[in-house]
């Protein structure tokens, strides 16, 4: 299969160009003193009394097509989310192979009280404060996307300046160091490669065993059963990532609650 990701950053960086030139960053700033508060991604995650479960809405994806059908809505899927124990909300917003709008951050929010993630092709500071202007609370920032570790510590800092809780998001060993060198807090672990979109849920045990304790891991991707998502804690997972099983599942609210249990007391 050829370089999805290659293909998207491409399209990316070609789209987040011309937004750039009709919205500068001093325009963003001037509305951004209006918005209110925002939630806090990193409170809520830290705070989960057993693994964290970040319940991710997408349209559509590259390797599967359509996934949202019928009667399922932005905000149904949010409000199912919420009421049967996520911890926060994954938002996909890149639109031309992924089919989302930032627009459903918001519409989120309304439907829900759970700290919203954008999930996206990050390139660009620019993107981070068109982030907070769409009232995500946290971003999520590709390590391979970014040449030095360097790079990404840029990135690392201006996302929590603006009180964009970041998560960064490695697949090999390399992306790993590149992640710790950049002093990343919140260390998501995709088990799926995104130059080809095969999932192999072993990748959690292996890097997690690289991965430091004070880190909060979190596996993403492959997630499909409570079964596997015990599986990523045993190796160390303190959140998982889950969107297509929950997004699929004949009941969504039955099966956000099995995952969220993972890890309590009782759960």
């Amino acid at each position: 299969m050829e370089n999805i990701l290659k293909k998207i950053v491409a399209n990316r960086r070609k789209e987040v160009d011309a937004a750039k030139a009709k919205m500068p960053v001093g325009k963003i700033l001037e509305q951004l003193v209006t918005l209110p508060a925002g939630r806090s991604f990193k409170g809520a995650l830290k705070a989960a009394k057993g693994m964290a479960l970040i319940a991710e809405i997408k349209r559509a994806s590259p390797s599967k097509g359509p996934l949202m059908a019928g009667k399922q809505t932005v905000a149904k899927l949010a409000q199912a989310y919420a009421e049967h124990g996520a911890t926060a909300v994954s938002v996909v917003t890149e639109m031309k192979f992924f089919k989302g709008d930032g627009a459903m951050i918001e519409e989120v929010k309304k439907a829900c009280p759970l700290p919203v993630l954008r999930k996206d092709f990050i390139i660009d500071p620019w993107q981070l404060y068109e982030s907070k202007l769409l009232r995500a609370d946290a971003v999520l920032l590709i390590a391979s996307l970014f040449l030095q570790p360097r790079d990404l510590k840029k990135m690392i800092i201006a996302a929590n300046n603006l009180s964009l809780t970041p998560l960064v998001e490695v697949h090999s060993p390399e992306d790993l160091k590149k992640a710790l060198r950049a002093e990343a807090e919140f260390i998501g672990v995709n088990n799926r490669d995104l130059a080809s979109f095969k999932v192999d849920l072993k990748l959690t045990e292996k890097l997690g065993k690289l991965i430091p304790e004070e880190k909060f891991m979190v596996a993403e991707s492959g997630i499909l059963t409570r079964e596997d998502a015990e599986t990523v804690h045993k190796a160390g997972a303190r959140g998982i990532l889950v969107g297509e099983a929950l997004i699929k599942a004949k009941d969504t609210g039955h099966l956000t609650a099995q995952l969220s249990g993972v890890g309590r007391i009782g759960g």
